[in-house]
């Protein structure tokens, strides 16, 4: 009986654990210097003078984020 209990408690702490773990992944990999830079070689008009994303450049990554994390929750329903 107790390994069915510590399985019960591993896929209960997996539930409330995968999204809040999802998003810190996604803003990690979204905050990488190597992201910043690609998207400045895809989207340069969502940057500023300085190289800074602009107010339209984080707007558009955010709608990215939030288009990933979607993704990302139909996938982790699967799991």
């Amino acid at each position: 009986m107790p390994a069915k209990r510590k399985g019960n408690l591993f896929n209960a702490v997996f539930e409330r654990i995968k999204e809040p773990l999802l998003v810190a992944c996604l803003m990690f990999f979204l905050s990488l210097p190597m992201f910043h830079t690609a998207a400045a070689k895809v989207v340069p008009w969502a940057f500023a003078i300085g190289g800074e994303l602009s107010y339209l450049g984080l707007i558009l990554k955010s709608l990215f984020a939030g288009g990933l994390f979607a993704v990302a929750q139909l996938g982790l329903a699967f799991l």
